[in-house]
């Protein structure tokens, strides 16, 4: 990796443009990478907290380290632009006016020039300045100067820490989705019919290549398929003379006798009633790979390698030679599986197998169909979710704090699934059956759910429900529910609800999470230590505490609070918990009442606290946490109704 302060792009002295962190110290010249346009690199001689655990503001990776393209951008961080070019003030004064993103307007929203009296004008050649900050979006951003090419940057998150995290929490969210696909039992397959799919775009489709072309994925699945393919066996009915008969005689050849082709006598006479025929059926069986799911595969690779060459192509044609040679080898690599004899005898795909065992359990078919699935999907999930706010920014932006809050949405449904089963279908509205296919109701301001019964080993009974984004109104007098707030509206990312009903009474208890992208595990810890006042302000200007603070995205204290008010607020709750991407502690709760005992006190309720929840492939975290939640269930479950509000506790 290599760390910059400055860019500066050159389009054959027509256009010139510079970009450079906000923040930092310009370092000396340095050689620039093979990127197209771009002539002169500075080095970083400051490199702020998120460079130094490995995310600079500005850098070039090779390519085997990012998910896009290896130069580099950063969410949340503020760019200052330069863009140069011939024109008159007043003819860009007027321009600018008309849309005050000129003239960057492939960024949208993310970018704003400066005021007219901002420029700089030199001879017949006029400076436009201007500011770029992504926001919370990720992804790949093109930024285009007027009547040039563009040149793209992949825009890195900081919070995951690293590349894997980033790619575990797409594959995952991808995962998912492909899973509610394969539940569902309707013709949802329909929509992946690879002649009418339009797939994702090129630049999104390097990503999933990647992903795809892993050693670990496709690759050992096409060995696995390759190595054992699934064969049927095949019959086959022939006319032949009698004299080319080569198989047995089959039971019910008497059956299959025509009568034009019987003569009287013959050798076989004593056998066919004084007659023998001159030709006879026959019957031949034979192994054959031609099955409906080798004909998916063989479609399938044919379809990679399509789009393979098309990326290839216009890679190459945008200069952009270090990853076309990548994509190059992928496409040497899924023409030398096609050569394979195997597929020699394997036919065109007329149907999809949705029904086909084969295709959905077998080593090797069923991670073709995975990887089929996220080919088509892509990252652009079908959900009507506000995802796509800066959709007028050129390239393909995602917002990386809605897109963690959704896939702890689904962290929260596998836990449950783990500890409860499967989910009650019909009473569960966050997946829906519409027109064509599958809906994910998945969107702030709309409420969702999804149910499950939870039995504990002494046979009790509790029925779940997973909620997102439901809203908790005040409740009015005479209600006779108890899922309300006794002051203002509320509305947590995930509530849990627990009914319970022992045959005497019907009891409802509340769990309720919040979704925090932004967390910063130290400095919440420092907060809460008062070590950092709650305005974020350090109390020592010395302490480690008092730099972390200068950051931008600091965790406020004011998330504990919150987490405090649904606790207190929301009628029935017995907890609130932050979810947040860390990588250190399992989990920091705060209960109620610590080391005092009193009547069905469980060893983490009532309590408020955080979870560490990271997208990876390591389930430690995703294991606390469900353990945790076993825990309150079993406890909630238990013999004696659940008396906090009493406050019945043993003096010290």
């Amino acid at each position: 990796m290599r760390t910059f302060h400055r860019l500066k792009f050159s389009w054959e002295s027509a256009v010139r443009l510079e970009i450079e962190c906000a923040r930092g110290s310009e370092g000396a010249l340095v050689q620039p990478p093979e990127v197209p346009y771009l002539i002169e690199v500075t080095e970083e001689n400051q490199p702020d907290r998120h460079a130094q655990r490995g995310i600079p503001a500005i850098c070039w990776r090779e390519t085997s380290q990012t998910l896009f393209e290896p130069l580099q951008l950063r969410e949340n961080t503020e760019y200052l632009i330069d863009v140069t070019f011939q024109t008159s003030v007043a003819e860009a004064e007027a321009l600018w006016r008309e849309d005050n993103s000129w003239p960057l307007r492939t960024l949208g929203n993310a970018y704003h020039s400066e005021p007219p009296k901002r420029w700089l004008k030199n001879g017949n050649w006029l400076t436009v300045t201007g500011r770029l900050n992504f926001g919370s979006y990720v992804g790949i951003a093109e930024v285009c100067a007027p009547n040039v090419r563009p040149v793209s940057f992949e825009v890195a998150c900081t919070k995951m820490g690293s590349f894997d995290d980033f790619r575990a929490l797409l594959e995952s969210i991808a995962e998912e989705y492909a899973g509610l696909l394969l539940e569902i039992e309707s013709p949802t397959f329909s929509l992946f019919s690879l002649t009418e799919a339009s797939g994702p775009g090129l630049l999104t489709f390097l990503f999933l290549l990647r992903h795809i072309m892993d050693e670990s994925a496709l690759p050992s699945a096409i060995e696995n398929i390759l190595f054992s393919m699934r064969s049927r066996i095949h019959t086959k009915t022939n006319l032949k003379l009698l004299g080319r008969i080569r198989e047995p005689l089959e039971g019910d050849v008497f059956q299959r006798l025509r009568t034009d082709e019987l003569q009287r006598g013959g050798p076989l006479a004593s056998m066919f009633g004084g007659y023998t025929p001159n030709r006879l059926i026959e019957t031949t069986k034979f192994e054959t790979f031609d099955t409906p799911e080798n004909r998916f595969v063989k479609s399938f690779l044919e379809d990679l390698l399509d789009r393979a060459e098309t990326l290839r192509d216009q890679l190459v044609e945008q200069r952009r030679e270090v990853t076309g040679r990548q994509v190059e080898h992928w496409c040497l690599q899924i023409s030398d599986w096609l050569r394979h004899s195997s597929w020699s005898e394997v036919g065109a795909m007329t149907h999809f197998p949705s029904n086909s065992q084969v295709l959905l359990k077998a080593v090797g078919y069923r991670d073709v169909l995975d990887a089929n699935i996220q080919l088509h999907l892509g990252l652009s999930l079908p959900w009507d979710s506000g995802l796509w706010e800066q959709a007028e920014v050129h390239g393909d932006l995602r917002p990386i704090s809605r897109l963690y809050e959704y896939w702890c949405f689904f962290l929260l449904r596998r836990i449950l699934r783990d500890l409860c089963g499967q989910e009650i279908r019909e009473k569960s509205t966050f997946v829906r059956e519409v027109r064509g296919g599958l809906s994910l109701v998945l969107r702030k301001g709309t409420e969702s759910s999804v149910e499950f019964e939870y039995h504990t080993s002494s046979q009790k009974k509790a029925i779940i429900t997973l909620f997102y984004n439901r809203k908790f109104t005040k409740q009015g007098t005479g209600s006779t529910t108890w899922d309300g707030t006794y002051s203002a509206i509320f509305n947590p990312d995930y509530s849990l609800r627990i009914i319970v009903d022992d045959g005497k009474a019907r009891r409802l208890h509340w769990l309720h999470f919040d979704a925090k992208y932004r967390l910063d595990f130290e400095l919440w810890e420092a907060e809460v230590e008062g070590d950092i006042e709650s305005d974020g302000q350090p109390v020592e200007t010395d302490s480690p505490a008092a730099e972390e603070a200068e950051i931008r995205e600091i965790y406020k204290r004011t998330d504990l609070f919150k987490m405090h008010t649904y606790r207190d607020a929301l009628l029935g709750s017995r907890g609130s918990y932050i979810l947040y991407p860390g990588s250190e502690r399992d989990k920091d709760i705060f209960i109620r009442y610590p080391g005092i005992e009193y009547p069905n006190s469980g060893p983490n309720i009532p309590s408020v606290g955080a979870f560490q929840a990271r997208p990876t492939k390591n389930p430690a975290q995703a294991i606390v946490l469900k353990g945790f939640i076993k825990d309150c269930l079993d406890w909630i479950l238990s013999k004696e109704p659940y008396q906090e509000e009493e406050g019945l506790f043993s003096p010290d």
